[in-house]
């Protein structure tokens, strides 16, 4: 008995080895057969009689394609924005040395060197404090402070700087504006950084605050990456999702079997010359405002005809070859 145990647990154990040799045996075989990266994007734009066989590989494999087009280039436009941004940064660091007064806070008196209203409009000053900075620390005159507000409208965020009070407008609801004690905000300020009570305050200080609170270029392009492949894959969806259900009503007229996974899957390989141009469209605009009428319309048209044009030559092939069976 113990002896038919044993003979039937080797059995088990060998027919286990066996179908786990056999599996990886095909999954090998698979990894060899299927199409490389590169010669996907060839087959996409020039060997329209490809797609069906690309095609088998499957949705997982299209998608991941189009992520990795979408990545290819997003690392470009990164670069490009990064660059843009941090001369931009440098920029607005020059303009604060240029504009911002001289000032001096301390016991929760602000002065600014200067007789006239400043106010700081800098793309730089704006992603600091969510708007436009107004200073004028010479009234107290609430006719005046209201006006400033008014001026502001609600098309625009502001802060206003007076002598003894911090304005902040449209920050927390539009039309609205709250008033802050400069020593509590620095009060709070400290407690939630751990950091000192911050008692004087110098023009100096606040450049150095800056510098020293500007986005890495590292942090730049990561953000940028992660925000144009989430923005583009979104968009590309949207739009490869139409053309799909066009292709497949097409795939459905001149009677074709392609399932709507494989239509799907075509269609993305039809996108890739126009994600190619899309993209160099972009970076053409970013740097000239180059601008064409329509082209979200015509990328998708481009896409359509391609898919078209591998939907017939699929029916052309099916053809040529009941014809010579």
């Amino acid at each position: 008995m113990e002896e038919n145990n044993k003979k039937s647990f080797r059995e088990k154990l060998l027919n286990f080895r066996q179908k786990a040799e056999k599996n990886l045996e095909q999954e090998k075989i698979e990894k060899q057969n299927k199409i490389k990266f590169y010669k996907k994007i060839c087959y996409s734009i020039t060997k329209f009689s490809k797609y069906p066989e690309i095609a088998k590989e499957g949705v997982k494999s299209a998608t991941k394609y189009l992520v990795g087009i979408i990545a290819f280039f997003s690392i470009f436009l990164s670069i490009i924005s990064t660059v843009k941004m941090k001369k931009s940064d440098e920029e607005g660091i020059e303009y604060l040395n240029k504009n911002l007064p001289e000032i001096n806070y301390s016991e929760g008196i602000l002065i600014a060197e200067t007789k006239e209203k400043i106010v700081l409009e800098h793309d730089l000053v704006k992603e600091l404090v969510k708007g436009i900075v107004i200073i004028d620390t010479n009234i107290d005159n609430e006719e005046i402070i209201n006006q400033y507000i008014d001026d502001i409208g609600i098309q625009k965020r502001a802060v206003i700087l007076l002598k003894d009070k911090l304005i902040t407008v449209n920050w927390k609801k539009l039309g609205e504006h709250q008033e802050y004690n400069y020593q509590e905000l620095l009060k709070k300020y400290s407690e939630k950084t751990s950091r000192g009570e911050v008692k004087t305050i110098t023009k100096n200080d606040v450049i150095y605050y800056v510098e020293n609170n500007l986005i890495s270029i590292i942090g730049y392009f990561i953000r940028y990456f992660i925000s144009y492949v989430i923005i583009y894959f979104g968009d590309l969806m949207i739009d490869i999702g139409v053309v799909c259900v066009i292709g497949y009503i097409t795939n459905k007229i001149i009677k074709l079997g392609f399932k709507i996974k494989e239509i799907y899957s075509m269609t993305v390989y039809s996108y890739t010359l126009p994600i190619i141009i899309y993209f160099l469209y972009t970076i053409i605009h970013s740097f000239t405002n180059f601008n064409i009428p329509y082209f979200i319309e015509c990328f998708m048209m481009l896409a359509y005809i391609f898919l078209t044009i591998a939907l017939f030559k699929s029916k052309h092939n099916g053809e040529k070859k009941e014809g010579e069976n």
